[in-house]
């Protein structure tokens, strides 16, 4: 049996105690200074001893902390001794003056932050309006490790919990997040942000369900929006609202957007068999993006040329784009958000499902686009090209800091993880894949989980062990090259396979990994005619055949398969 390098391992912050809910409220936000100011009250379920409190944090300084334990009903302080920032390992470190190893205990952190402009964290993005004037959007890009630019928390994808958010913004401003808004209030006192003429007021968002920190996001600005609902899916028993917003005199360019997530909603819904949880969804059309988009949970972020299609002037290939993008990130509010992987070494589990059921959806309601077809001939040969070279990686691969992350971003987490996806709900019947995957969603919402966990799910359904099956593809580096010989003396036919690479050469070690291959053999007489058909996954192997001179077909029906023959 090949082994594989351990993946599991990584640092992290200590397992002695969980976050569980933050309270943040961000104030004094100055567009001018690019500065703001928050405090973060955060509980914490003490798993085991500490007398320490290590949180991430990164261009932040803490201005301010106090703790306070609650054990039944007993309530007692607990002072912070000192506070410590690690600027290379992104963390600050609170001393306290006691030990504690049971009950809740509550940080109350006060801090001071600055607004980037780099298009991560909590970073402001500019545009012209129709009179030539500059205005400013601020907004979020969390992904990977950039939460913890924004306030202090457990900036890992494992420390689930809830977050309640409050901003304090000028008056005239809007304000969006993941959650509905709960309340909005007028102040009276206190400072004003970049322009003194204008009141401000606070704006609480509901409570978030348990979800990862990097996908807690927020915006603020002047938009104009449209909306729709879904038809099939219910949040509470009520059609869910479904908006795009835009800046002003811009949003009927997000139509074909907001038709497009109606229908991706209802889709995943039903195929993954749970409605969609949150209350409302939110398709923002952001000036400066760094990505196409960004999948934060209730409030999608998009580059604004992945979501605005004008029929008057796009060319159609743009409405394809949008599409695909918006169906992706949809279907992120399942595989990403409501099921997250435990660690980013597994990144795939987000990024290559997204890209498969992306293109089921697209494919659904856009049959006449013939959308795979475009897969096979762009992303399945894009990633054969890459994951031909001696020097790729594997689906998975170690990450020891998180902030290593963004270099797996790339075509193998998503083009290929997508391909073997794709190979492996072909080889099991789409629908009964489908309902394994439904079942691993259901069992792991609002947790994390593992590709095992993903394989588990849909072995239950199928009644095989799809983790054997797969092992190789996700953990292996490259794909296989099939050989197909034919042995006249014998009558036989053999069929073997070796890693492929795009140099022609390579040691040894090379071969040693066997792929499961899902393999369909076609056996025509000279006039096309068919004449047997052999189906196989295992290599090598051999066939007996009485006239082994006829033309031979390897999986002639359609594409599916990652691999070169």
């Amino acid at each position: 049996m090949a082994s594989y390098p351990d993946t599991s391992k990584h640092d992290h912050l200590p397992l002695t105690y969980k976050a569980n809910h933050y309270k943040l409220v961000l104030s004094n936000i100055n567009k001018d200074k690019n500065t703001f100011e928050g405090k973060v009250s955060i509980k914490f379920d003490i798993i085991d001893e500490t007398d320490s409190i290590i949180l991430n944090q990164k261009f932040l300084k803490i201005t301010k902390a106090t703790g306070n334990l609650n054990i039944t009903k007993t309530e007692s302080v607990v002072s912070i001794k000192s506070i410590t920032n690690d600027d290379v390992e992104q963390t600050v470190i609170f001393e306290l003056d006691q030990k504690i190893s049971k009950g809740v205990f509550t940080m109350d952190i006060e801090f001071n932050g600055i607004i980037r402009k780099d298009m991560c964290g909590f970073y402001t993005s500019s545009y012209k309006d129709d009179a030539g004037n500059t205005n400013h959007i601020l907004t979020t890009q969390f992904e990977s490790v950039d939460a913890r630019s924004a306030f202090p928390c457990y900036d890992e994808p494992n420390a689930k919990a809830q977050f309640e958010v409050s901003l304090i913004v000028e008056e005239d401003e809007e304000v969006l997040a993941n959650m509905p808004i709960l309340s909005s209030k007028t102040l009276d006192d206190g400072k004003k942000g970049s322009s003194d003429a204008n009141r401000l007021k606070i704006v609480t968002f509901e409570t978030t369900p348990l979800m990862s920190t990097y996908l807690l996001a927020w915006c603020i600005g002047k938009f104009d929006y449209i909306e729709s609902f879904t038809k099939t899916t219910k949040y509470q028993g009520k059609p869910i609202p479904i908006r795009v917003y835009t800046k002003p005199n811009n949003s009927e360019q997000g139509r074909f957007a907001l038709e497009m997530a109606c229908k991706s909603v209802d889709y995943f819904s039903e195929i993954f068999n749970i409605d969609y949880v949150l209350p409302k969804l939110d398709l923002l059309a952001i000036p400066e993006f760094g990505a196409n988009a960004m999948e934060n949970f209730g409030m999608v972020s998009f580059r604004a040329t992945a979501l605005l299609f004008d029929p008057k002037t796009s060319d159609s290939k743009y409405q394809q784009k949008v599409a695909y993008v918006v169906a992706h990130e949809l279907a992120h509010q399942w595989f990403g958000n409501l099921v997250t992987m435990n660690w980013w070494n597994e990144l795939w589990l987000n990024e290559g499902f997204a890209t498969f059921v992306g293109y089921l959806a697209v494919d659904k309601y856009y049959p006449d686009w013939n959308i795979f077809t475009e897969f096979v001939a762009n992303d399945i040969q894009t990633a054969l090209t890459l994951d031909g070279l001696k020097n790729t990686h594997a689906i998975e691969v170690p990450i020891q800091h998180a902030y290593e992350v963004d270099e797996v971003f790339d075509t193998i987490s998503y083009l290929k993880g997508a391909s073997v996806i794709r190979m492996l709900s072909s080889s099991l019947g789409n629908e009964t894949f489908l309902k394994g995957v439904a079942n691993y969603v259901n069992t792991h919402k609002f947790g994390n989980a593992k590709t095992s966990d993903l394989w588990n799910g849909i072995s239950e359904v199928v009644g095989k062990d799809v983790n054997s099956l797969m092992e190789p593809w996700i953990k292996a580096e490259g794909y296989p090259y099939i050989y197909v010989e034919t042995d006249d003396k014998n009558e036989e036919i053999k069929l073997t396979q070796k890693r492929f690479l795009s140099t022609g050469s390579g040691d040894s070690s090379e071969g040693a990994t066997k792929w499961w291959i899902p393999l369909n053999l076609e056996f025509s007489d000279n006039n096309g005619v068919k004449v047997e058909n052999e189906t196989v996954s295992t290599l090598p192997a051999s066939f007996d055949s009485e006239s082994i001179n006829i033309p031979i077909k390897l999986n002639e029906i359609d594409n599916y398969s990652f691999f070169q023959d």
